[in-house]
């Protein structure tokens, strides 16, 4: 089991939220010319053609506005006709009247994404598709639509829903910030930074000169904007909340170049007031600058929305498992497109409890791209054969699987040993799991030496050898080499698991 979660190297890139979670986090503004093209028009419109009417199709119609918008509030008499004409209509139409009538009871995580699946992302396709045809230049509608075609796994769809978007309103921030982190998920990050450096608006507005600035550093490549980005937030024109991102891209900016005081003053800028990017940079932050004054600052930060992958993290940190899988599960839904949160979720899902069937449940639930990750490809192969799946784990170990780095390399090595092994190949697999430690060890790679001679030794106590104890007795002798909770509470577990 690869950890394919990344603690050491967080840049403040743009997160593509939903454009609901968008709203609530103010993160909609709109710089330059006004091209928002919003809901409110359109919601306006649906709602006097059903005071109208007064029939199904118009009572569909108004819920669908609605649902995009995440504006319930007057919408009660058309949910009510839906849900009492339920057997003759979709289920993606009447799961959203029963959200309208009920949605000042739900939790915010029920506005992330839709845990019912692909079905109901579909439904939601059809929906914006039937909005566009009123107005073909709606770029919120065209940039959720992007969005939803990613969830699906149709990337050209995607592709081409993000540049029409881009086309109608090339200076809307919510539509470059959410094109770029397209672009970045492609692997494609040259062009991600091609579409913020070449913006109208990154000269005067904060979030996509942070952007700009987050992505040049993912890229290795310098920013020819750092000097008016710290005029900016200098110039005392914008809310601490408008130049949080940006305060912590000068931030990190400042840590690779070496200046560390600097840094530390720009974090406690971008943490005055934090969206959720920069409060995770900031958690982030406290930990790779070991710094007392930012976990301070943070401790006493509460209720930032949908602060989920901060809140993985510090639960991550400090050892509270299921609080840090609860946390990463959210982040997933916000994210979908990410591969860290759920390969964190079930990494201690599996690591810490040896709960399998939940860990694959999770990779099995991500959306299509994510599962051609290579970390997540084998991840779930390691949970297939815990759980004695093996047909289902070697189909997936026999595909071509890309290493992006040593990493890759010797967990796949070892999830290979480990297949051997419940083929019966004992031989065989003890060659594969000691090639895996030996490359990790020449990598100086300590955590995946730890989980690789860990999981041998399992297997060894299974087939019932002596050899399991041998290993034991190595594995604490390199220990210390370690500073990661997880692969000591994997640690605990297997050894406990050994001697008991």
């Amino acid at each position: 089991m690869q950890n394919g979660f990344n603690l050491n190297n967080r840049k403040v890139l743009p997160i593509w939220h939903n454009y609901k979670s968008a709203m609530s986090l103010g993160e909609l503004g709109f710089s330059g010319k006004v091209h928002s093209h919003d809901y409110s028009n359109l919601l306006k419109y649906s709602y006097d053609l059903w005071r109208d009417k007064g029939t199904l199709p118009y009572a569909s119609e108004l819920l669908s506005v609605s649902e995009l918008s995440g504006d319930y509030s007057n919408v009660k008499e058309a949910a009510e006709l839906i849900l009492h004409n339920k057997n003759i209509l979709s289920s993606n139409i009447v799961h959203i009247a029963k959200k309208a009538l009920n949605y000042k009871n739900m939790k915010s995580e029920d506005y992330c994404l839709n845990e019912n699946g692909v079905a109901l992302v579909r439904g939601e396709i059809k929906q914006l598709r039937s909005l566009l045809r009123f107005n073909i230049k709606n770029s919120i509608a065209w940039i959720v639509l992007a969005r939803n075609y990613l969830l699906t796994g149709e990337m050209n769809k995607s592709k081409k829903a993000i540049e029409i978007a881009m086309n109608i309103a090339p200076t809307n921030r919510f539509i470059i910030r959410s094109a770029a982190r397209f672009y970045i998920h492609q692997g494609n990050v040259g062009r991600a930074h091609y579409i913020l450096r070449n913006s109208e608006s990154v000269k005067y507005d904060p979030w996509i000169l942070a952007s700009e600035l987050a992505v040049a550093q993912f890229n290795k490549r310098s920013s020819d904007y750092i000097k008016i980005a710290r005029k900016i937030v200098s110039s005392n024109s914008f809310s601490s909340f408008e130049i949080s991102e940006l305060n912590s891209a000068l931030a990190t900016y400042e840590i690779e170049a070496g200046s560390n005081k600097k840094a530390r003053e720009y974090f406690i800028k971008s943490l005055i007031n934090p969206n959720d990017n920069s409060y995770a940079q900031g958690v982030w932050a406290s930990k790779e600058m070991n710094n007392d004054r930012l976990r301070e600052i943070i401790r006493k930060l509460n209720k930032i929305p949908c602060a989920y992958e901060a809140n993985a993290r510090k639960f991550r940190e400090s050892g509270n498992w299921r609080e840090a899988i609860d946390s990463a599960k959210l982040w997933s839904r916000e994210e979908p497109y990410s591969s860290h949160a759920v390969s964190l979720a079930s990494y201690i899902s599996s690591a810490c409890y040896g709960e399998y069937e939940e860990s694959l449940s999770l990779m099995l639930g991500c959306i299509p791209s994510v599962r051609e990750n290579a970390v997540i490809k084998n991840n779930i192969a390691f949970d297939y054969l815990n759980l004695n799946k093996i047909s289902e784990a070697e189909k997936l170990l026999s595909q071509k699987i890309t290493f992006t780095n040593k990493s890759n390399e010797i967990a796949f090595t070892a999830t290979s040993g480990l297949l051997e092994y419940r083929k019966g190949n004992l031989q065989k697999g003890r060659i594969l799991y000691n090639k895996a430690i030996s490359l990790a060890q020449a990598n100086n790679k300590w955590d995946y030496v730890i989980q690789a001679s860990l999981y041998l030794a399992r297997e060894e106590h299974r087939v019932g050898t002596d050899y399991c104890k041998e290993i034991i007795e190595y594995v604490e002798k390199v220990l210390k080499n370690s500073n990661d909770k997880v692969v000591l509470c994997l640690y605990d577990r297997i050894k406990k698991e050994i001697l008991s």
